[in-house]
């Protein structure tokens, strides 16, 4: 989103999430959580964000420390052998102690459903402050409540543009001790690229997109 203000600054996707890692490697953990649970609406950019996370660990396998997905059982076995899968069951959102035994938990985005126990080293991304322009009222501050609370537990913050970082200084609070890390983005080769497997009659005007249908896309 944001970061297409920053697009000189982006880096591919592994390069993105060596970073991330190297966070994860400097609280010397045993058992890291990283909480893939959008998955269960990969269409929508933060669902590709974490399929992307697992694509890295299905080529990349991490020798430092145990990693746990949490995602939808329909993914169990996609990114690998050599990462635990935990289905992202409704219990965890009230009783995430239930969960086997974590040193670190990895909030990817900031609007997950699911929220580690506060004994556990809590590393958060957060994207944007978009409810801040789009919501209005009592649904700001139903947003606003949400994220105040998981800033307040999170021990690590990560951002994906110098403009979030910005929004949460001018916004939330000032002092916070914010990291900036861009999303990347991955290699583009024009020779794989597909005609899609549906009919599409080019003789006449069609609409495209790689978003979702929202106003907020420019969809009206």
């Amino acid at each position: 989103k944001y970061c297409l203000l920053h697009c000189k600054h982006w880096k591919k996707q592994i390069e993105r999430d060596n970073q991330i890692f190297n966070v994860y490697r400097k609280k010397n953990p045993q058992n890291v959580l990283i909480d893939l649970s959008v998955l269960k609406n990969i269409n929508c950019g933060l669902g590709q964000v974490a399929y992307n996370y697992g694509k890295y660990l299905k080529d990349h396998p991490i020798q430092d420390f145990t990693v746990s997905l949490l995602l939808p059982k329909e993914y169990f076995g996609a990114f690998g052998n050599h990462v635990k899968y935990i289905e992202s069951k409704k219990i965890y959102r009230r009783h995430p102690r239930f969960l086997p035994p974590i040193d670190l938990w990895h909030s990817i985005h900031q609007l997950s459903s699911f929220q580690p126990p506060h004994s556990v080293f809590n590393l958060l991304t957060i994207h944007d402050l978009n409810f801040v322009y789009e919501k209005q009222g009592k649904k700001v501050e139903k947003y606003m409540k949400k994220i105040l609370k998981e800033i307040k537990y999170a021990n690590k913050i990560t951002v994906i543009s110098q403009f979030t970082k910005n929004d949460i200084h001018r916004i939330i609070r000032d002092d916070l001790d914010i990291e900036v890390i861009y999303n990347g983005v991955e290699q583009l080769n024009p020779k794989d690229e597909l005609h899609p497997t549906f009919a599409i009659d080019e003789t006449k005007p069609f609409l495209f997109t790689i978003g979702e249908i929202k106003p907020k896309k420019n969809f009206h």
